[in-house]
């Protein structure tokens, strides 16, 4: 019997943690590889139109974060607009008309899926938090819950 409780331990454990530089949204981002059958994460925050990199799990998911949000296209930026998750299980079988310029640079760097999920507190859009996956594949329904 699984244990229902323990995605949530995985999650916050890193944040109790003080690791050097690592801000608590790059330690959350750090619990949310641990939690979820993820490679990497990312949270976004915007503001008067604009996003920002605000934690990330490891360099790389810092990197292509930020670079959607400076490329004005990509599944964070499609999440914060029409305020829902973009779930792409194979970002390699996605037209390139999709996001031209980020998909390459996200097949590049190793990652084949990624996953966008709007974070927003009623009205107010607050950023989007990216997950990045190495191999194709949808998330389960587990993970789409907890995330």
């Amino acid at each position: 019997m699984s244990d229902p409780g323990r995605p949530r331990r995985e999650l916050l454990s890193p944040l109790a943690g003080q690791s050097g530089d690592a801000t608590p949204l790059d330690r959350l981002c750090v619990g949310v590889v641990s939690a979820l059958p993820v490679d990497g994460a990312a949270i976004a925050v915007t503001s008067d139109g604009a996003a920002r990199v605000a934690g990330a799990s490891d360099p790389a998911a810092a990197c292509l974060d930020d670079l959607q949000f400076t490329l004005g296209e990509g599944p964070g930026w499609d999440a914060v607009r029409h305020r829902r998750p973009v779930l792409v299980a194979d970002l390699a079988g996605q037209p390139e008309r999709r996001w031209p310029m980020f998909a390459p640079a996200v097949l590049a760097a190793g990652f084949r899926a990624v996953f966008a999920f709007p974070l927003q507190i009623g009205a107010v859009r607050l950023g989007a938090l990216d997950l990045l996956c190495g191999r194709p594949g949808p998330l389960g329904d587990d993970t789409l819950a907890d995330a």
